[in-house]
């Protein structure tokens, strides 16, 4: 049983990653802003290259 739990969740998992990519490819970005924020983020605190 918990085999397919497994296989479930990264199916489901699969699917929200490619829906996601495939709404902001269509709203004409290429990333969902939080890697942004990150980054601003380690920028202010002076903490170095993250990406």
């Amino acid at each position: 049983m918990l085999p397919n739990l497994r296989k479930d969740g990264r199916r489901a998992l699969r699917t929200y990653h490619e829906e996601a990519h495939e709404y902001l490819e269509a709203m004409g970005v290429s990333d969902s802003g939080v890697t942004s924020l990150i980054q601003a983020t380690y920028d202010l605190l002076g903490s170095g290259q993250l990406f």
